[in-house]
């Protein structure tokens, strides 16, 4: 498929003016991967599930909008930076988008359209700005995010748990201050509810022993139903380490 650059926005057909016409380029059907030019402004009215085997896609620094429904139904997109200059994000723009498990959104992009990433049911980090949280209604269905709760973390900590654990001992020891230590003490009941679908979260409220015991059963039976290995053996050292009675797996239902 060959795509045009018209006034900086993205169209499947010539314009008749060609003085218009900023550049063109093409994209095979079975393209895993696509890397839009610099110059594109916004994604005009084109529809990327065309491409079904669509993994990835790279966005120049130039665009300024994503429109509607511009990546709806991409089941194989796995990964999107979205540039720093993004401005706005239509309706339905990554909706059911079941493949994407972590997303960055730039803190000055506004996505007011409803529904805008619904459906992406395995989206399980998701960094954003307290503004941003006014947006609440784009992340329907999203089974694995809390999102409310994410008005109690700062973006910093939330960073540092995904960081910390992920071999950034560095990154993770520079940003966790004792402020948000403090934090996380006086908020411990509302962290603890967010962590069941927040990993790193838990395994950060298990390394500052910030779990009560007598819950520990739920978060080891919701690790198991993960599939989350590691989580699993973290919670039960947890357990084994501050709980005097002895921990039975058969008895967790």
């Amino acid at each position: 498929m060959r795509f045009y650059i018209t006034d900086g926005i993205l169209c499947t057909e010539p314009p008749r003016d060609a003085a218009r016409c900023l550049g063109s380029f093409d994209v095979p059907d079975d393209a895993r991967h696509i890397d839009l030019p610099e110059g594109v402004l916004s994604t005009g009215e084109v529809r990327f599930r065309l491409f079904p085997q669509l993994r990835t896609i790279s966005l120049p620094n130039s665009l300024e909008a994503i429109n509607a429904r511009a990546f709806e139904q991409c089941t194989h997109l796995t990964h999107i930076n979205l540039p720093d200059g993004l401005r706005s994000i239509g309706t339905f723009a990554f909706a059911n988008c079941i493949r994407l498990t972590a997303l960055r959104i730039p803190e000055n992009t506004n996505f007011p359209g409803d529904m805008c990433f619904a459906g992406c049911v395995n989206l399980r980090e998701l960094f954003i700005s307290r503004r941003q949280l006014r947006y609440k209604k784009a992340f329907r269905f999203c089974r694995f995010l809390t999102v409310p709760a994410f008005d109690a973390v700062p973006a910093e900590l939330r960073r540092a748990c995904v960081m910390g654990f992920a071999g950034h001992e560095a990154m993770y020891s520079d940003v966790l201050q004792k402020k948000y230590m403090t934090h996380l003490r006086k908020n411990a009941s509302t962290f603890c509810k967010a962590a069941f679908d927040h990993p790193p979260l838990l395994r950060l409220l298990c390394r500052e022993a910030l779990i009560k015991p007598q819950y520990i059963d739920q978060y080891i039976f919701h690790a198991l139903k993960c599939g989350d290995v590691g989580l699993t053996s973290l919670l039960l050292e947890y357990a084994s380490a501050h709980r005097k009675d002895t921990l039975c797996l058969d008895s967790i239902q």
